[in-house]
């Protein structure tokens, strides 16, 4: 009896403790009415991500998304070098503490997110495409300058 009611137990527990893992890797906010629209006068990738979607499909398509940094302003904004298609969303993810949490601005429905500051900040583009249910992301970049 205690060794099924110890099992029983320990299987609720693992039940209630997995969507906690799941939850707290979802962003904190997200939010259309942030940054601004203005890309910069400088501005470089300082990381990039190359996806098929929809691979072995007869729509599938190449995307490359980036990262990209203004160093006038300090500021990041996501932006695709080829492959985006109308209706694609895409943001940019910024987060304090090296991505355990973070603030989501977008999703945007164009080529490139709003700007956000990015000066002690870990940053990250992602994009979700319209013909596809998935969302990728480039690695995290903190901008220390």
């Amino acid at each position: 009896m205690f060794r099924i009611s110890h099992a029983l137990s320990a299987l609720v527990v693992g039940l209630v403790s997995v969507p906690l893992v799941f939850m707290s890797a979802s962003p904190a906010a997200a939010d259309t009415n942030c940054g601004s629209s203005n890309t910069g006068w400088f501005p470089y990738d300082v990381r990039s991500r190359v996806v098929i979607v929809n691979q072995y499909q007869s729509s599938e398509r190449a995307v490359k998304l980036n990262l990209t940094n203004d160093q006038v302003s300090d500021h990041s904004y996501s932006s695709f070098s080829y492959g985006y298609k109308s209706g694609d969303q895409t943001w940019v993810d910024r987060s304090y503490d090296g991505g355990s949490t973070w603030t989501q601005c977008g999703p945007f429905t164009r080529n490139y997110s709003n700007t956000l500051k990015n000066v002690g900040n870990w940053m990250r583009a992602c994009f979700r495409p319209v013909d596809y249910p998935q969302s990728y992301c480039t690695t995290w970049y903190y901008d220390n300058d």
